[in-house]
């Protein structure tokens, strides 16, 4: 009994719990109910917003293509633009090749303007140069209307080397009269073939100054001498460059343009039609050279020119009449090009030297920092043979470069030491009165020489009349022969001439007070006069000698 209570007991617990898990089991499944309700809203939901999103995918689709359909357009437009852009920049690239044309030829015609106004403002200039003396004039003018028709008349008396001395004596007078300063300067000439660095070489003994374009001479590959430019240092603190016109007068080139010394080349001289040369012979270039008491020239290369443009002939007449006339000579070689003294060189300096057989040659083998010391110490020694073999003698020889400013091997002087021993001032109008003195004295000797002859020759007639009188073979006929022969050895007309010669001299020596001043022209006659003396004394002391010798003896 109690067996059967305690089974129903428990089967009423299990009841009791199987109908609590059923129970919890429907709020479960109420729960899932209400889940999967929820759930079915929410995919209905998406379904409608699935829906939606299909129907907007749709719209998108259609705005794609509409969009793929512009783009395509829109491509096919740009295409079209490109072209057109294409044609539009191959049109302005022509425009702008014709606007380069034009600009070139714009430039070159203003060019040719400037280049036209420079060339007017120069003749200009020229032409209206202020003359500050008429010295110079006043010597050449008596050459011309008095000694030429003098020597034209008695060119037994007066040849032509001394109407040659005595225009270099006018050109050296006029150069004087243009630049007062030149009077106390040593001159040496700078010459050589061209592109031997004629140019670069005076400027290296140029104080550089960077501000100032006409400090240095023009160079360049091309041949720039055109004119020959006197390089010397003025007493004023400023360069100046200054033309000298072909009637005496002096014109400021800077005042012109003030890079004038780069323009004067060739080129620009070949512009003209003319050569400028007939109305502007040299220009003065003042510079803050190293040495004070020199004056450089820079002359025009002698051998032909790679230009057609060039003045060849008359390049190598002045550069021959520049050389004669000055105290030294530099001759320059270029290492760049040569390994020896050119033949050229050779045949041009013997000329040259021929004429003033006094001048002090000093060769400089330029551009020295291209070789190696072995290739200079080759060439200079081949130079010095060539030189010995054609019998050219010279003071020196050096490698210099004048770029680097720099000395390298030289034989028997230094390039320093031949320039230091010439740097000394120098008296030009005693130098002009001793050369019009001697060749005063030259045709003094030649007429009295003549005079004397036909002494001689008067003598022996008198001699001849006299014996054949004595012997009684002096007839009319005779007479009249001997006369005759008398008159022909009359020696009125050569002492009347030597009167005039005399006068036409010191006519040429009145004018030198107006060129150098009376005090410098005093001074020189005082100079001349010590000179006289001492040698004078000299000689006297010379004769004297071989009669102490003899007497010892």
């Amino acid at each position: 009994m109690f067996k059967f209570f305690g089974e129903k007991k428990r089967l009423r617990a299990e009841v009791a719990s199987l109908t609590q898990a059923l129970n919890d089991a429907n709020d479960e499944i109420q729960l899932k109910k209400a889940e999967i309700e929820e759930l079915q809203q929410y995919i209905e939901k998406q379904k409608k917003n699935i829906k939606n999103l299909n129907a907007e995918l749709s719209e998108k689709e259609e705005e794609i293509e509409q969009l793929e359909e512009n783009l395509s357009q829109l491509k096919k437009e740009c295409r079209q633009k490109e072209n057109e852009i294409n044609e539009l920049q191959t049109e302005i690239d022509g425009k702008n090749r014709l606007i380069d044309s034009l600009d070139r030829t714009i430039n070159k015609m203003q060019q040719e303007i400037d280049d036209a106004n420079l060339r007017l403002n120069l003749i200009s200039s020229l032409v209206s140069a202020p003359i500050k003396n008429n010295g110079a004039e006043s010597f050449n003018q008596i050459i011309q209307e008095r000694f030429i028709p003098f020597s034209q008349d008695h060119n037994s008396v007066i040849g032509g080397d001394m109407l040659l001395q005595l225009q270099n004596i006018v050109s050296e007078l006029k150069m004087i009269e243009s630049y007062p300063e030149f009077y106390q300067k040593t001159t040496i000439a700078i010459a050589g073939g061209y592109s031997a660095g004629k140019s670069r070489f005076i400027n290296s003994f140029i104080k550089q100054n960077q501000n100032d374009k006409n400090a240095n001479l023009a160079e360049g590959i091309e041949p720039t001498t055109a004119i020959p430019c006197y390089v010397l240092k003025s007493d004023n603190a400023e360069n100046a460059v200054i033309g000298r016109s072909f009637k005496g007068g002096i014109a400021q080139l800077t005042d012109i343009d003030p890079d004038f010394t780069t323009k004067l080349n060739h080129h620009f001289i070949s512009s003209f039609g003319f050569n400028l040369k007939d109305i502007m012979p040299f220009i003065f270039l003042t510079a803050d050279i190293e040495f004070e008491h020199l004056c450089f020239v820079d002359t025009p290369g002698y051998n032909p020119a790679v230009s057609s443009q060039s003045y060849t002939d008359q390049d190598m007449q002045t550069a021959q009449g520049f050389i004669e006339d000055a105290d030294a000579l530099i001759w320059l070689i270029g290492l760049d090009t040569n390994g020896t003294i050119p033949q050229s060189d050779l045949k041009f300096l013997k000329e040259a030297l021929s004429k003033n057989n006094d001048i002090n040659l000093f060769v400089v083998l330029n551009k020295a920092g291209l070789k190696s010391a072995e290739d200079r110490q080759n060439v200079m020694n081949s130079v010095i043979e060539n030189l010995d073999n054609a019998k050219i003698k010279f003071k020196g020889i050096e490698c210099y470069d004048s770029i680097k400013q720099q000395s390298y091997e030289f034989q028997k002087m230094s390039l320093m030491k031949f320039l230091t021993q010439f740097n000394k001032v120098k008296n030009k109008c005693l130098d002009i009165i001793q050369q019009l003195n001697s060749i005063k004295q030259n045709c003094n000797d030649k007429i009295n020489s003549r005079i004397e002859q036909l002494k001689n020759n008067a003598n022996t007639v008198s001699t001849l009349s006299l014996t054949m009188y004595g012997n009684g073979n002096y007839g009319d006929d005779a007479e009249e022969l001997l006369d005759q022969l008398k008159e022909e050895f009359n020696t009125h007309q050569l002492e009347n001439d030597l009167s005039q010669l005399h006068t036409l001299f010191k006519e040429l020596e009145n004018t030198l007070p107006i060129i150098f001043g009376e005090n410098n022209f005093d001074n020189a006659l005082v100079l001349l006069s010590k000179q006289a003396s001492k040698q004078a004394s000299k000689q006297a002391r010379s004769n004297k000698n071989p009669i102490r010798k003899s007497r010892k003896i």
